[in-house]
């Protein structure tokens, strides 16, 4: 499979992720607040990824299985597993869709997971909080032994800094007012903070108002897309076109002048499609360009040149 037949791939079966929801169906398990420290990342150190055409993979093993976990911004669970290739006990269904490739998804809670390791060496014993679906389709497109998401109600406890040219993460804790406890990114050194529609909250946390000239554009941002897409109406199609905004390339398109608070961007490799409602995800082909800190409880995106 080509790079750009997975770039497309990736996207579409993302979508689930999000379209699952921008929030947690009903009788989604999240951790406590005990258990949200127990899944604390080694603070103060840099923890490895690999990059597989634009997604972010980290090493773990879940039941005796080793294999890779997905981290997706843009997923609402905390832990998303993929049944395919793991045996995981007792479960309830508590919702179902469909993959933007066609596939059903079924998505299943379930009552104890006996272990798992994450964040390099960091191991976990009866885990009430994991959600898990099929997602054979993964293994077969992006990744062999594919062990799910590491998703947003994770995430969302800590200050987390992706840097894309050393492939490494690194996490820090919050004080009561959101703020990091532990910073690397020096003031000067900060291109842009791009701040979320939604702070501290579980619902369209991921959407950050831009415009295009006089056309304002809420899109998400996501970990979890290897390109990028927009839906545009297409009226607005034209008149990006018409402007120079909205430029085709090959297969896909050039987006320039993006601009959030007197900053502008320009994003390549997008995938555009025809719809009734002007919006999208901005995902890796954004993301490379910059270091980015992440900080939901103070709805942040900091964007580091």
């Amino acid at each position: 499979m080509t790079r750009s037949i997975l770039m497309a791939f990736g996207s579409v079966v993302l979508a689930f992720a999000q379209q699952a929801s921008s929030q947690l169906p009903p009788g989604a398990m999240t951790p406590t607040q005990a258990e949200i420290e127990r899944t604390v990342p080694p603070i103060g150190q840099d923890i490895p990824f690999r990059l597989v055409d634009g997604f972010i993979m980290l090493e773990g093993v879940v039941n005796g299985e080793s294999g890779f976990y997905m981290l997706d911004t843009g997923s609402p669970f905390a832990l998303f597993l993929n049944n395919h290739l793991l045996t995981l006990g007792p479960s309830r269904q508590i919702a179902s869709g469909s993959a933007g490739s066609g596939q059903r998804v079924v998505v299943l809670a379930h009552e104890n997971v006996d272990s798992l390791t994450m964040w390099g060496d960091v191991r976990f014993r009866d885990v009430r909080w994991a959600q898990s679906a099929d997602f054979g389709f993964i293994e077969d497109g992006i990744v062999p032994q594919y062990l799910g998401f590491i998703g947003h109600g994770i995430l969302k406890n800590f200050e987390f800094t992706i840097d894309y040219d050393r492939s490494n993460l690194f996490f820090s804790r919050l004080d009561p007012d959101g703020e990091a406890l532990v910073s690397r990114v020096p003031l000067e050194d900060v291109h842009a903070t791009l701040m979320f529609a939604c702070r501290d909250c579980d619902r369209q946390y991921d959407q950050i108002p831009f415009r295009l000239g006089e056309i304002p554009l809420t899109l998400g941002i996501d970990t979890g897309n290897s390109g990028g897409q927009l839906t545009l109406t297409a009226r607005t199609k034209e008149a990006l076109e018409h402007s120079g905004h909205l430029t085709a390339q090959g297969d896909s398109y050039i987006l320039e002048g993006l601009e959030h608070e007197e900053v502008s961007f320009s994003v390549d490799g997008l995938r555009v499609m025809v719809g009734e409602t002007d919006g999208g995800t901005l995902g890796y082909s954004f993301l490379r360009q910059f270091k980015t800190v992440w900080n939901y409880q103070l709805g942040t995106l900091v964007l580091v040149r």
